[in-house]
Protein backbone atom coordinates (compact mmCIF):
# COMPACT_ATOMS: atom_id res chain seq x y z
CA UNK A 1 0.00 0.00 0.00
CA UNK A 2 1.32 3.22 -0.88
CA UNK A 3 4.42 1.53 -2.25
CA UNK A 4 5.07 0.01 -5.91
CA UNK A 5 8.26 -1.57 -7.40
CA UNK A 6 9.68 0.24 -9.89
CA UNK A 7 13.25 -1.00 -11.69
CA UNK A 8 15.71 1.41 -12.35
CA UNK A 9 19.13 1.05 -14.32
CA UNK A 10 22.39 1.85 -12.15
CA UNK A 11 25.74 1.25 -14.62
CA UNK A 12 23.70 -1.13 -16.61
CA UNK A 13 22.22 -3.10 -14.36
CA UNK A 14 19.11 -3.62 -12.82
CA UNK A 15 18.34 -2.57 -9.01
CA UNK A 16 15.10 -2.83 -6.94
CA UNK A 17 13.35 0.28 -5.51
CA UNK A 18 10.09 2.22 -4.19
CA UNK A 19 7.86 4.91 -5.52
CA UNK A 20 6.28 6.65 -2.36
CA UNK A 21 3.00 8.09 -3.11
CA UNK A 22 0.49 9.15 -0.35
CA UNK A 23 -1.17 6.62 2.38
CA UNK A 24 -4.78 7.57 3.72
CA UNK A 25 -3.75 10.12 6.17
CA UNK A 26 -0.85 12.37 4.35
CA UNK A 27 1.38 14.58 6.62
CA UNK A 28 0.44 18.10 6.75
CA UNK A 29 2.26 21.43 5.31
CA UNK A 30 4.95 22.72 8.36
CA UNK A 31 2.31 25.40 8.13
CA UNK A 32 -0.56 22.91 9.17
CA UNK A 33 0.76 21.79 12.38
CA UNK A 34 1.61 24.75 14.11
CA UNK A 35 4.55 25.35 16.11
CA UNK A 36 6.29 22.43 17.52
CA UNK A 37 10.09 22.02 19.25
CA UNK A 38 12.10 19.74 16.53
CA UNK A 39 10.91 16.27 16.11
CA UNK A 40 7.39 14.53 16.32
CA UNK A 41 6.07 14.59 19.64
CA UNK A 42 4.62 17.94 19.60
CA UNK A 43 4.02 18.32 15.90
CA UNK A 44 0.28 19.14 15.57
CA UNK A 45 -0.06 19.15 19.24
CA UNK A 46 -2.35 21.78 19.77
CA UNK A 47 -4.90 20.17 17.94
CA UNK A 48 -6.02 16.64 18.11
CA UNK A 49 -7.09 16.34 14.77
CA UNK A 50 -3.61 17.18 13.58
CA UNK A 51 -1.38 16.26 16.06
CA UNK A 52 1.09 13.75 14.20
CA UNK A 53 0.76 10.54 16.33
CA UNK A 54 -2.90 10.36 15.61
CA UNK A 55 -2.15 10.05 12.14
CA UNK A 56 0.30 7.34 12.85
CA UNK A 57 -1.99 5.71 15.06
CA UNK A 58 -4.92 5.70 12.43
CA UNK A 59 -2.63 4.46 10.12
CA UNK A 60 -1.73 1.25 12.14
CA UNK A 61 -5.80 1.33 12.56
CA UNK A 62 -5.52 0.61 8.84
CA UNK A 63 -3.07 -1.35 8.50
CA UNK A 64 -5.06 -3.88 10.94
CA UNK A 65 -7.80 -3.79 8.69
CA UNK A 66 -5.99 -4.65 5.48
CA UNK A 67 -4.33 -7.71 7.62
CA UNK A 68 -7.49 -9.02 8.72
CA UNK A 69 -8.78 -8.58 4.98
CA UNK A 70 -6.13 -10.70 3.96
CA UNK A 71 -7.28 -13.90 2.65
CA UNK A 72 -5.06 -16.36 4.51
CA UNK A 73 -5.80 -14.56 8.12
CA UNK A 74 -8.91 -15.43 9.98
CA UNK A 75 -10.32 -12.10 10.97
CA UNK A 76 -11.32 -13.17 13.96
CA UNK A 77 -8.13 -13.62 15.55
CA UNK A 78 -6.28 -10.45 15.28
CA UNK A 79 -3.07 -10.44 17.38
CA UNK A 80 -0.82 -7.32 17.27
CA UNK A 81 2.63 -6.85 19.30
CA UNK A 82 5.29 -3.88 19.03
CA UNK A 83 8.45 -2.67 21.05
CA UNK A 84 9.17 0.62 22.13
CA UNK A 85 7.71 2.79 20.10
CA UNK A 86 5.73 0.31 18.39
CA UNK A 87 4.54 -1.13 21.91
CA UNK A 88 2.85 2.58 21.87
CA UNK A 89 1.44 2.41 18.33
CA UNK A 90 0.21 -1.31 19.36
CA UNK A 91 -1.76 0.17 22.88
CA UNK A 92 -3.47 3.09 20.25
CA UNK A 93 -3.98 0.58 16.86
CA UNK A 94 -5.73 -1.87 19.63
CA UNK A 95 -8.04 1.16 21.26
CA UNK A 96 -8.88 1.91 17.84
CA UNK A 97 -10.22 -1.42 16.85
CA UNK A 98 -11.32 -3.24 19.61
CA UNK A 99 -12.43 -6.44 17.97
CA UNK A 100 -8.24 -7.32 18.12
CA UNK A 101 -7.80 -10.31 20.00
CA UNK A 102 -4.62 -10.07 21.53
CA UNK A 103 -2.56 -7.21 22.51
CA UNK A 104 1.42 -7.16 23.44
CA UNK A 105 3.18 -4.63 23.64
CA UNK A 106 6.63 -4.65 24.70
CA UNK A 107 8.60 -1.61 26.84
CA UNK A 108 5.62 0.87 25.13
CA UNK A 109 6.68 4.44 24.17
CA UNK A 110 4.06 6.69 24.21
CA UNK A 111 2.28 6.16 27.14
CA UNK A 112 1.75 8.99 30.00
CA UNK A 113 3.41 11.53 28.26
CA UNK A 114 2.91 13.81 31.01
CA UNK A 115 4.62 11.54 33.17
CA UNK A 116 7.45 10.39 31.13
CA UNK A 117 8.04 14.34 30.74
CA UNK A 118 8.55 14.73 34.17
CA UNK A 119 10.71 11.61 34.88
CA UNK A 120 13.56 11.54 32.13
CA UNK A 121 15.48 14.11 30.77
CA UNK A 122 16.19 12.46 27.60
CA UNK A 123 14.55 12.56 23.94
CA UNK A 124 11.83 12.54 23.06
CA UNK A 125 10.60 13.39 25.70
CA UNK A 126 12.36 16.56 26.37
CA UNK A 127 10.94 18.02 23.22
CA UNK A 128 7.76 18.27 24.96
CA UNK A 129 10.00 19.84 28.20
CA UNK A 130 11.24 22.17 25.41
CA UNK A 131 8.01 22.45 23.55
CA UNK A 132 6.18 23.58 27.07
CA UNK A 133 9.12 25.68 28.53
CA UNK A 134 8.92 28.36 25.27
CA UNK A 135 5.01 27.83 25.20
CA UNK A 136 3.97 28.09 28.92
CA UNK A 137 0.51 29.28 28.02
CA UNK A 138 -0.53 25.97 26.18
CA UNK A 139 0.72 23.20 28.45
CA UNK A 140 -2.98 22.12 29.75
CA UNK A 141 -3.29 21.57 25.76
CA UNK A 142 -0.23 19.76 25.17
CA UNK A 143 -1.14 17.02 28.03
CA UNK A 144 -4.67 16.92 27.10
CA UNK A 145 -4.07 16.43 22.86
CA UNK A 146 -1.45 13.93 23.70
CA UNK A 147 -4.32 11.05 25.43
CA UNK A 148 -6.48 12.20 22.46
CA UNK A 149 -4.28 11.60 19.68
CA UNK A 150 -3.84 7.45 20.70
CA UNK A 151 -8.21 7.43 20.51
CA UNK A 152 -10.90 7.23 23.60
CA UNK A 153 -9.59 6.29 27.23
CA UNK A 154 -12.23 4.21 27.31
CA UNK A 155 -11.10 1.83 24.35
CA UNK A 156 -7.09 2.01 25.60
CA UNK A 157 -8.13 0.90 28.87
CA UNK A 158 -9.94 -2.51 27.35
CA UNK A 159 -6.92 -2.62 25.27
CA UNK A 160 -4.69 -2.86 28.28
CA UNK A 161 -6.80 -5.46 30.28
CA UNK A 162 -6.94 -7.73 26.99
CA UNK A 163 -2.63 -7.43 27.03
CA UNK A 164 -2.65 -8.48 30.48
CA UNK A 165 -5.20 -11.30 30.55
CA UNK A 166 -3.07 -15.06 31.04
CA UNK A 167 -2.94 -16.96 27.78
Amino acid sequence: MGQRRIRSLHHGHARPGFHLSHGDTPDLAPAGTGPHAPGFLTMGVLDPAKHYYRRVFVDAARAIEAARSHPEVDPAHIAVTGGSQGGGITLAAAGLDPSVEAVMPDVPFLCHYRRASEITDSYPYQEIVQYCHTHRDQIETVFRTCPISMGSTSRRGRAAKRSSRPP
